[in-house]
């Protein structure tokens, strides 16, 4: 099955400068508008993961033939490009099972791609948690079963590289998450619980690693519900064998009523020596756009405080809020020291809001980011 591909492109050129900070001075350039990355009524794709793999960028993520959020029809998808995502190949399905497959995490490990992931039935229910593996993308593993747990099953953010050929991951469910550290491929697989809070909504933590005395979640956070604005709650380990601190809420674009922040994404930036994070607005519906909006953070200030992130640039949403109400989940792969493609799934139909039951049609759009720092 084919795509279109890159049939919308308008260059901006924007530049937003951010205010001196206490070590460096920088500004942050986006040269792209939107890519119509892979837009397809006859099909529904959502979140994934990207990776550089044999000369080519690899994106990792849910296809649903039958359109549908949840549904037995999810399988595990990818596609590639050889030109920085300019262009992609037509995708191609790496598993597909009775049960919905969903919210793949990818990683090269010893020269083999590693795709963690789990089965869901659409009842209501998880089935497992597991994993395949190729060296050629041509023959896949069979899957791996890593945890029946029927909670606190779900993958999310990225696969973790600790060093000496050593892993992890975090899987989540409302209010509470679980580390997974493992060797090479699979091996040695080891799991605790990292955090509970039963009284607090807090979900999708995103875990960024600085060093390996300083590790970083930011997590979804709706302890403020609906009509009512939300925030994102900041953890911070000293080690990945620690026991998580709380740093408070990073009221992210905290100004913007009747929002409902999607899932975070937070990134270690070295070549800046800052925490990049990334907040995707929705406004329920409003007649407007909805936006992205790009923050930086100091490790040291955020260790004081959890809300000392910096604005560095924001932009609206390629769909109007009545179609993106769901979705967002952003993702960059580093092309070269300061330049990043980056990707987010994004709704593009303004069907009902029970997506669960009606058809919800969800493609890619990708845009490219470049951040220059001034010394």
């Amino acid at each position: 099955m084919s795509f279109k591909g890159a049939i919308l492109f308008f260059v901006l050129a924007l530049i937003a400068c951010g205010k001196k900070d206490e070590k460096n001075q920088f500004k942050s350039s986006v040269f792209s508008g939107w890519y119509q990355s892979l837009v397809d009524t006859n099909v529904h794709v959502s979140e994934g993961e990207l990776l550089y793999y044999d000369k080519k960028i690899y994106h990792f993520f849910r296809l649903d033939s039958s359109n549908k959020h949840v549904s037995s029809n999810g399988s595990i998808a990818y596609r590639s490009s050889s030109d920085n995502g300019r262009s992609w190949s037509n995708f191609n399905v790496a598993y597909n099972s009775v049960y919905d497959d969903r919210n793949v995490l990818a990683r090269v490990i010893n020269n083999t791609i590693v795709l963690i992931f789990r089965r869901y039935d659409p009842a209501g229910f998880m089935i497992d948690l597991g994993y395949i593996t190729t060296k050629d993308l041509k023959i896949w593993s069979s899957y791996k079963v890593i945890s029946r747990k029927i909670d606190n099953g779900q993958p999310f953010g990225e696969i973790i590289d600790l060093g000496n050929n050593t892993f992890s991951f975090l899987t989540c469910d409302i209010g509470k998450a679980e580390l997974f550290t493992f060797r090479g491929l699979l091996e040695n697989i080891e799991s605790r619980i990292l955090y509970s809070y039963p009284d607090k909504f807090i979900d999708e933590p995103y875990l960024a690693k600085v060093d390996e005395n300083n590790f970083f979640i930011l997590a979804r956070d709706e302890f403020h519900p609906y009509p009512n604005d939300s925030s994102y709650f900041l953890l911070h380990l000293a080690g990945i064998n620690e026991k998580p601190t709380y740093l408070g809420r990073s009221e992210m674009n905290s100004n913007q009523v009747l929002t409902n922040r999607t899932a975070p994404y937070i990134k270690y930036i070295s070549y800046l020596n800052k925490l990049l994070a990334i907040s995707v607005q929705r406004k329920y519906f409003l007649p407007t756009h909805d936006s992205v909006f790009f923050y930086l953070g100091n490790k040291d200030s955020l260790l004081r405080k959890g809300n000392n992130w910096q604005l560095i640039y924001s932009i609206q949403r390629p769909n109007l809020n009545k179609n993106s109400v769901t979705y967002g989940y952003p993702k960059i792969l580093e092309l070269s020291q300061n330049e990043y493609f980056g990707i987010i799934s994004e709704r593009y139909n303004s069907s009902s809001i029970n997506y669960f039951a009606n058809s919800e049609y969800v493609g890619f759009y990708s845009f490219y980011l470049k951040l220059n720092k001034i010394e």
